[in-house]
């Protein structure tokens, strides 16, 4: 958007709310800053009613009119004359807004997730007088902001881009009975003159302090009926500990008490360069009631919301990134629309996986430094991806800009395929890699500067730079026993071994030598690479074959995900039973090892691996962990034993259960859907009902799931579970297609893409690709296109595999005893 007006501050201020039936709000907006000459200024706005604007130079005059444009999000102030140039221009704007609605489908224009909205919740205490609840009086609600990646436009009218940073200030009108919540501290609270409500409860105004210079989708405000817990930072800012505070519904302070211990740790942690933090509503743990990967995945939340940077997981944007409807990092924006398509796993995962692999490369202190040079350089300012490497080179004393332009700005990655010469050297070669295995030249220009920490012996460890398409290495002898490339899995890249050396790198004494993200590293990248026909499937088993005896959390979870997979592709074929088997072989000495008691001493891996363990053999058919599974269920369900289960074991057992029992678990677990307390109770319960054993249960689940009872925020947990069933995945499709318009009307577009992307991306038949292609070509997919696009890449690379790779699976099944 062209912009003649430059903000500097938004001085904003919120009264007159109204609840339910109408869920509205008066605004005034004060924007400070500079404007040049002409009659008209646009500014971004959505679903918001403009009464009046004004604006203040030499002296006032009042916009002639509001041209709203719809399409681009954004309203023309028009003026009757010319207004000059000034450098302390205010722009004054009364408006209307929406509270949209976080939890139900009321509407097409109150369903939406973002921008100020409204959530719903079940009390576990008696709320305070004048929270807003639904006719049952069975759910109640909380106000809150979503404005990333460019929703501030839906709460007020602003400037809502990047760019356009200013600082902010915020007065809120709400009942005395709640608490207000912002980016910045309390300034002040006077009674409001607004008359007492109906049912006798008085308004106050709070005041906030002035943010800093931030951009829009940062600033946050909430309204509810809050408690929290606090504690302070370590370290001491400005001479003082800060205090630090996880804020709950009133009654679940305590869960949050888990978070909260994480939260100043981080913060001490990644003082010397502070990233953008947000709001999030994952962070409640029960000690007696929540799994204990609700556990991990806090502290993975809260370290996430404290630092983007250092996300450990680079499984999704590989897979994102190994298909033609990809995109680079770095791309252009042209409307609000594509930025909800670009934020995904390539923007984040790969993006931090870049960086994660040239900070290991200059090394962490050196990385550091140069990220605190960038930062206080930049502070309050905008800059430009080059401006980061610029300051990383100036640290590092190394050419970064080159070194990151093709990571940045090419789309793909590479593979490194590894030649052993007869002369004792190791010769490579990089080109880009497609799941599909099909790469055409014109598709393979790209040479990446490609860091190569490679090792020879515990003792030797070394690194390097490949810059050409084939590079040889000269000091690594292929005699030696052991050699492993992309040590500990930095790099961003794909390692295609000779299946000699992939087989050897399998076996006992050479993983003994391997870390956990080595051997995670080789399970992914031969999962890849007899995807995209390097090498075959039969390698791949051969290769997990080796892992029987592992006893790493992480790893397993990685085997397990890649004989998922395998299994999923080829689940409609002969080869589905002797995968089964070959899955139970596999698994089998793990579980009975573990068993289902847990130690009091026992660490958190442990008893994640436990009920991963359980619930991978519980679903491919062992018999013992059935039995038991479902003796714990009955017991639990029975309403007189709830310790039944195991807090950690509690999904495995509901999972378990559905799949074998069908409708009577499925209603059970369903009731515990309806009843949880816990947060990730909820997410445990969805997911479970997705294993449901006919497509009669799957048509009514979903149903369920869209007949309000599911936050429209949690219907991608009912996607993923259901999509990764394949006794039932095609209901996906089939309910898509039937309810596809009333979807796209009672979603929000972010939601909607995100149940696509999830429930339709898992099908390894053409026949469904090109049924779904057919579909989408007479609808108007305009701000889910890409995502489109994504999912059919994706089928169709599994059906390729499919077709090239069964008679070779079949009979290395038959081979081994598994058929």
């Amino acid at each position: 958007m062209s912009c003649n007006f430059k903000p500097s501050n938004y001085d904003l201020a919120i009264d007159d709310i109204t609840f339910s039936p109408t869920w509205t709000y008066e605004g005034l907006v004060t924007i400070s800053g500079s404007v040049e000459a002409a009659k008209e200024i646009e500014i971004h706005t959505h679903q918001l009613k403009l009464y009046e604007a004004q604006l203040k130079t030499e002296g006032k005059i009042k916009a002639a009119s509001v041209q709203y444009q719809e399409e681009q999000q954004r309203a023309k102030l028009v003026f009757d004359e010319d207004f000059p140039t000034s450098q302390n221009a205010e722009l004054v704007i009364r408006f209307q807004g929406l509270i949209n609605n976080h939890g139900t489908y009321t509407g097409p224009h109150l369903q939406e997730m973002v921008g100020f909205s409204r959530s719903k919740y079940k009390p576990t205490v008696p709320p305070a007088r004048s929270v807003a609840h639904d006719a049952s009086d069975e759910h109640h609600y909380m106000l809150s902001t979503q404005f990333q990646p460019c929703d501030a436009r839906r709460a007020f009218p602003c400037f809502d881009e990047p760019a356009l940073k200013a600082s902010f200030e915020l007065s809120i009108e709400i009942p005395e009975d709640q608490i207000a919540l912002c980016n910045t501290p309390e300034k002040e609270t006077a009674p409001s003159s607004r008359p007492a409500s109906s049912n006798d409860w008085k308004w106050k105004v709070i005041k906030f302090e002035k943010s800093p210079v931030m951009s829009t989708y940062l600033y946050t405000w909430a309204v509810g009926d809050f408690g929290y817990v606090e504690a302070k930072t370590e370290r001491k800012y400005n001479g003082k500990r800060l205090p630090v505070r996880v804020y709950t519904t009133k009654g679940l302070e305590e869960q949050g008490r888990y978070a909260l211990e994480h939260a100043w740790k981080i913060i001490d942690l990644l003082s010397e360069a502070t990233g953008a933090m947000e709001g999030t509503s994952m962070v409640l743990f029960d000690e007696k009631n929540s799994d204990q990967r609700c556990r991990s995945r806090i502290a993975n939340v809260v370290g996430h919301e404290l630092a983007h940077q250092w996300a450990e997981s680079m499984s999704a944007a590989f897979d994102l990134d190994s298909i033609r409807n990809s995109h680079p990092i770095e791309v252009p924006v042209r409307n609000a629309l594509e930025v909800a398509q670009i934020f995904d796993a390539i923007s984040y995962l790969k993006g931090s996986s870049v960086v994660r692999m040239l900070s290991a490369h200059l090394s962490n202190k050196v990385f550091l430094q140069g990220v605190a040079n960038y930062l206080k350089k930049h502070a309050y300012g905008n800059a430009k991806t080059n401006d980061l490497w610029s300051a990383l080179g100036e640290a590092s004393g190394q050419d970064v800009n080159q070194m990151m332009d093709h990571w940045i700005k090419s789309i793909g990655l590479p593979v490194v395929t590894v030649t052993e010469e007869e002369s004792g050297q190791i010769t490579l070669h990089q080109s880009r890699f497609l799941l599909t295995g099909d790469v055409k030249s014109e598709e393979d220009q790209t040479t990446w500067t490609i860091p190569l920490a490679f090792e020879t012996t515990p003792q030797a460890s070394k690194t390097g730079i490949m810059t050409a398409k084939e590079d040889t290495i000269h000091d690594v002898n292929v005699s030696d026993s052991f050699y492993k490339i992309n040590k500990d899995n930095i790099g961003f890249y794909r390692t295609n071994y000779p299946p000699e050396r992939l087989s050897k790198l399998g076996s006992p004494r050479s993983r003994a030598r391997l870390s956990t993200e080595d051997k995670i590293g080789l399970v992914s990248d031969a999962a890849a690479l007899a995807n995209a026909g390097y090498t075959s499937t039969p390698a791949l088993l051969a290769l997990i074959e080796g892992f029987r005896d592992e006893d790493n959390y992480l790893v397993w979870s990685s085997v397990v995900t890649v004989l998922s997979r395998v299994r999923s592709i080829f689940s409609h074929s002969r080869t589905i039973d002797g995968l089964t088997a070959f899955t139970l072989k596999l698994i089998t000495p793990a579980v009975e090892k573990i068993g289902w008691k847990f130690g009091p001493e026992e660490d958190l891996l442990h008893g994640q691996l436990r009920a991963l363990l359980l619930e991978s053999a519980g679903l491919a058919g062992h018999q013992t962990t059935i039995q038991e599974a479902l003796s714990q269920f009955e017991r639990y369900t029975a309403g007189d034993d709830r310790s039944a289960i195991h807090p950690s074991l509690r999904s495995a057992v509901f999972r378990i259960s559905v799949k074998t029992q069908g409708k009577p678990a499925h209603d059970a677990v369903k009731k515990e859907f309806l009843t949880s307390k816990t947060f990730d109770g909820v997410a445990m319960a969805l997911t479970a009902m997705g294993h449901v054993p006919t497509t009669d249960l799957a048509h009514e689940y979903l149903r369920f799931a869209f007949d309000g009872e599911v936050k429209p925020q949690d219907v991608h947990h009912v996607a993923r579970s259901l999509a990764a069933n394949s006794a039932v995945e095609i209901e996906v499709w089939n309910y898509v297609k039937e309810h596809c318009d009333d979807m796209h009307e009672l979603l929000s577009l972010s939601v909607f893409t995100s149940f696509l992307r999830i429930g339709l991306a898992k099908y390894s038949s053409m026949k469904v690709h090109d049924d779904i292609k057919d579909f989408f070509a007479h609808k108007d997919c305009k701000g889910f296109d890409r995502s489109i696009g994504v999912v059919l890449d994706q089928i169709a690379n599994a059906s390729a595999y499919k077709e090239r790779d069964s008679k070779a699976l079949e009979e290395w099944l038959e081979a081994h005893g598994y058929l």
